[in-house]
């Protein structure tokens, strides 16, 4: 009976151990979609292992590509806000298997984003002073023109949802200028509002 009792539990301790080793082969890969475009892949393995990825759009052709090394776990954001609305397939490689992930992108129209701005004229001073404010980052240029209507001045900016910059314009012959601001899908020409003081200026100067 003894002899019985010893081997169920050999079978059973035998089993267990092989039901974890097996449980403990796993390879996990995730798609989170985050703000603005942009989607977070996550994967894991139990081994460490060469990793390749592979995107590709709806119609099949390729998008991008990614070599990412020997890894047991990999987190990486990819930008898909300039990429049209559809279907999308990631194809991860490595050493022993391929996974596919599919997921669905829906492109951000930048023109819904609300961005405003204004322009402030100092007193007693050739000075303004621009403050931008955007929802969501994103590049801008800056035009200045003078009463004639001739560009005197251009700059790309980085709008981090705001921006504020004072340009002192005394070096140039001109009694009036304009600004206007473009992004990618729109164009403002913010018109001067109330004045500020000197002592009121912010450091950023141009």
């Amino acid at each position: 009976m003894k002899l019985i009792l010893i081997a169920i539990g050999l079978l059973i301790s035998t089993f267990s151990f092989s039901f974890e080793k097996k449980r403990g082969n796993y390879t996990r890969i995730e798609i989170n979609s985050l703000q603005n475009g942009s989607y977070q892949l996550d994967f894991h393995s139990h081994a460490a292992t060469l990793l390749r990825i592979e995107i590709y759009d709806e119609r099949g052709s390729f998008v991008f590509t990614d070599k990412v090394g020997i890894r047991r776990s990999f987190v990486k954001n990819y930008n898909f806000s300039n990429l049209p609305s559809g279907n999308y397939t990631i194809n991860l490689f490595s050493n022993r298997e391929k996974l596919t992930k599919q997921f669905y992108h829906k492109q951000i129209d930048t023109r819904q984003l609300k961005f405003a701005a204004d322009i402030y004229k100092i007193d007693n001073e050739k000075a303004y002073e621009l403050i931008l404010s955007s929802e969501s980052n994103l590049p801008a240029w800056v035009y200045i023109f003078d009463s004639n209507e001739k560009l005197v001045h251009k700059e790309e900016i980085q709008v981090n949802k705001n921006f504020t910059k004072t340009y002192y314009l005394s070096a140039i012959r001109s009694d009036d200028f304009s600004f206007v601001v473009k992004t990618n899908d729109s164009s403002f020409r913010p018109k001067e509002m109330s004045k500020k003081k000197s002592n009121e200026l912010y450091s950023s100067t141009y």
